[in-house]
This record gives C-alpha cells, sequence and structure tokens, in this order.
C-alpha cells in the first residue's frame, strides 16, 4: 500500500486524531502501523516525523519530494522508508539528523517493488516485485536474503503475522506462499492456489489460519504448526460466501475478537466469526490405520523416527523417544495403556508410560 493520505482515528474515544495546528499548510499524512508516528506534508511537498501522543516533532523537515512517494514508518520511529523512482529505488531516512541513504535493492529487471511490509517489531522489511520475487531485510544492518520462491506474476500483498514469525505473500495470479520468516522456508508443503486474483492476505499464528480475498471472493486455510516435516495446508470448505460485486479491498477482520467483515457495491455487510484453532501440535505417522482410536486425552505426536504422548491440554510436557527408524503406524489402544507401531515389517507393543516392549 501506499500509505499516503492516511487519517488517525481514535476508536475508545470514537474520534478522528487532527494533525497539530503547529505544523503549517497541512497536506496530508502517512502512519506507523501501530499509529505511535506519523509523516506530515505540507503543501510545498516538504516531510516531517511527528510522535502522535502528544504531538510533537521529531525531527527537522525533510526535502521536498516531487510526489507523495509511497512511505514506510518503523512502529519505534527509527526511519522512515520511501519508494521513489518508480519504485526502483528504497531510500531509508533518518528522522533525527534529516539524513538520507539508498538501500541496495536486488536487480529489478527493469521492474519496480509492487508489495512491502514491515515487521510489528520493525526488524524485518519483506518486498515483492512484479515478478514474484521476495527479499527479506533485517533492518539493523540492511543485510538482504532472498526467499525461495518461483517466479510468477507480481506480488500483490505482504503481510507478517502479529509476532513476526510468519510471512504470507500473494500473487496476482492466485498463488500465496506461507513462509517462516527466520528460515525463510515455506510452512507447508507447496503454495495456495486460488482460482481468483489474491488481492490482499493476512496470515495468524495462534488462529493458525491464512486468509485470501480478492475481487470479492474470500478463502481460508489452516496452516499446520511448524515442523521439519511440512504438512499439506487444509482449506476450509464453509467460508464467507462472496458478494457479486465487491471493491478492491472490501475485507476486513480481526483476529483478536475473531470476526470478520465483508462489504458489497451494492451495499450489503455481511459479519462473519472466524474459527478457532482446531489443529493439535502432533503429527500422525505416514500411514493412517482404517479404524481410528482415540481416548480422548492422548495421542501420538510422530517427528521422523522420534515419537512423544501427546496429552490434550498439555501436548509439549511429554518428552521425545527415539526408535531405530521412522514408524508407518504408530497408534494407542487398551486405553492409552499400549503403543502399537510398525517398523517395516515388525511390529512392536510397548507399554505406557514405561515404553517397555511386550
Amino acid at each position: 500500500p501506499n500509505n499516503s493520505d492516511s487519517w488517525l482515528v481514535d476508536l475508545n474515544a470514537g474520534r478522528v486524531v487532527d494533525p497539530p495546528n503547529s505544523f503549517d499548510q497541512f497536506a496530508d499524512a502517512s502512519y506507523s502501523a501501530n499509529g505511535r508516528y506519523a509523516v506530515l506534508r505540507n503543501r510545498q511537498r516538504e516531510w516531517q516525523l511527528w510522535s502522535t501522543s502528544p504531538w510533537q516533532p521529531v525531527g527537522d523537515k525533510g526535502v521536498a519530494q516531487p510526489d507523495a512517494l509511497p512511505m514506510l514508518i518503523a512502529p519505534d520511529g527509527r526511519f522512515v522508508l520511501v519508494l521513489r523512482a518508480y519504485q526502483r529505488q528504497l531510500l531509508r531516512a533518518d528522522p533525527a539528523n534529516n539524513a538520507g541513504e539508498l538501500i541496495e535493492v536486488p536487480p529489478l529487471h527493469g521492474l519496480g517493488i509492487s508489495a512491502w511490509s514491515l515487521s510489528p517489531d520493525g526488524e524485518t522489511l519483506a518486498l515483492g516485485d512484479y515478478e514474484g520475487q521476495l527479499f527479506l531485510y533485517e533492518t539493523r544492518h540492511w543485510r538482504m536474503r532472498s526467499v525461495p520462491v518461483s517466479r510468477g506474476h507480481e506480488v500483490s500483498w505482504l503481510a507478517f503475522s502479529g509476532d513476526g514469525a510468519w510471512l504470507a505473500a500473494a500473487n496476482r495470479d492466485g498463488t500465496v506462499h506461507a513462509l517462516e520468516v527466520a528460515s525463510g522456508q515455506s510452512l507447508v508443503a507447496g503454495p495456495l492456489v486460488h482460482d481468483f486474483p489474491v488481492q490482499r492476505v493476512e496470515v495468524d499464528r495462534d488462529r493458525q489460519m491464512l486468509i485470501a480475498s480478492g475481487e470479492g471472493r474470500v478463502a481460508l486455510w489452516r496452516i499446520p504448526l511448524t515442523r521439519p516435516r511440512a504438512a499439506a495446508p487444509v482449506r476450509i470448505g464453509s467460508g464467507p460466501t462472496g458478494h457479486a460485486l465487491a471493491g478492491r479491498y472490501a475485507t476486513a477482520w480481526s483476529w483478536h475478537s475473531g470476526l470478520f467483515a465483508s462489504a458489497g457495491i451494492d451495499g450489503q455487510i455481511r459479519l462473519w466469526r472466524l474459527p478457532e484453532a482446531n489443529l493439535l501440535a502432533a503429527r500422525a505417522p505416514h500411514q493412517i490405520p482404517g479404524q481410528l482410536h482415540f481416548d480422548g486425552r492422548s495421542l501420538v505426536d510422530v517427528d521422523w523416527e522420534q515419537f512423544r504422548i501427546s496429552r490434550q491440554g498439555d501436548p509439549d510436557s511429554a518428552p521425545w523417544s527415539s526408535l531405530s527408524q521412522a514408524p508407518g503406524f504408530a497408534q494407542l489402544l487398551d486405553q492409552g495403556r499400549l503403543l502399537v507401531t510398525t517398523l517395516g515389517p515388525r511390529l512392536q507393543v510397548h507399554e505406557i508410560p514405561s515404553l517397555r516392549l511386550r
């Protein structure tokens, strides 16, 4: 998003926060995602960083810009990012001393940056270009690393999860990538594919959910918790119904309240309740029995040749144990007192909790 010509709204007080009267010839503003800082611009196209509560200037006025260029403001106000030169150059401005520095961007093959996003703590910047490439910057030292995704259509939207651990990247061709920020690896086995152009995407780790929207249509996905062995994402079949005609960004949601809203050009506004996270932090073996036995309390959690007995409500309390190889089947029987596994052609029966072989 461009982030220009924005207004700050105090929802608790139910009022628009007006810009300070001491900033002469106010024209428009851009705000940090947390609303604590704002870049104010005047009619001479000069800009200045201010803190919003209370309104106080952070630095001197910056040089005039030829246009209202796209801006991102760090949540702690330590830098302002500006896209310029037809979105091919990234300028980092230091509001304290009014200094600017060009950040080296990767070769964009004559094209520009199509999407960007800052992590909630401001420590990571994500960039996407018009060929579907993704890049991550560590903003303390501005080191860049590319993300291993295939090229495609332009990246239309980038979004971090609330804790900054996950990143969702939407492409105009309907492809969405869900990534772990620390490693740059995919969270799931393969991309999430849609039959509509995805114009906006959001992801939340607490709810283990990704929302993709575009052209009035919405798709909800379950994202399994990160493990060494990637699992396929699960599309939730009973998602919100779409609108026949809708604006470009006609959806909104609140992870905290669990509510989702959509609007159509015909004036309809629909409010939905998002489903709670229902995926357990456990992984089944790769072979599934024809009849599942579950005592309502315990599950076998398998990670290659390691396993543990995961208790509902406290899945991480049990220690990991090792087998000689990855099991095919692993199932609890006799009200959770026996663990039956297959290791190649061998069938093994362990007593729980001692794990003594019978």
